[in-house]
């Protein structure tokens, strides 16, 4: 286990214990025993919960695994699906653009954020005309020929 996500780890728990007890009974307890088990013994999380934009200061990583907590465990199943959906269009983006996934992800501009209350989702699409690059003909022909056969492209 690397350094920074134990440090991670650290700022998770630290978000869960300042969460209500509803959220916390959502989450299984392996899960949070997994995160005790492996946090760093070293660092000291540093989150001011009186700030308003608390979340801004978290490490990148912290980010990712409360946002995963929230689609896994915290929403509801059509909720879930939604989020998915979005989660692949994004890297659908990416590979497209060859941009990041978290570039991709920026355009949909969807946040989900772990309070002390409740849980606060914030969702507004950006939509903006992108310039597809064009395939070239001979990789046309290649993914036709792919699609006949029924193998993945």
């Amino acid at each position: 286990m690397t350094k920074e996500y134990q440090e991670s780890f650290v700022e998770v728990v630290e978000v869960l214990n300042h969460s209500s007890a509803t959220v916390l009974e959502k989450i299984p307890t392996r899960l949070i025993d997994l995160f005790n088990t492996n946090k760093s013994k070293d660092y000291v999380a540093k989150i001011d919960f009186l700030s308003e934009n608390w979340e801004d200061n978290l490490m990148p990583n912290t980010q990712a695994i409360l946002a995963l907590l929230y689609r896994d465990f915290l929403t509801s199943p059509e909720e879930r699906r939604m989020l998915i959906d979005k989660e692949k269009e994004a890297r659908l983006y990416s590979e497209t653009l060859g941009i990041s996934q978290a570039d991709a992800s920026g355009m949909f501009n969807s946040s989900a954020v772990i309070t002390g209350e409740d849980i606060v989702l914030s969702n507004s699409v950006t939509n903006q005309l992108i310039e597809l690059p064009k395939e070239p003909w001979y990789k046309k022909i290649y993914h036709k020929t792919l699609d006949l056969f029924k193998f993945k492209h």
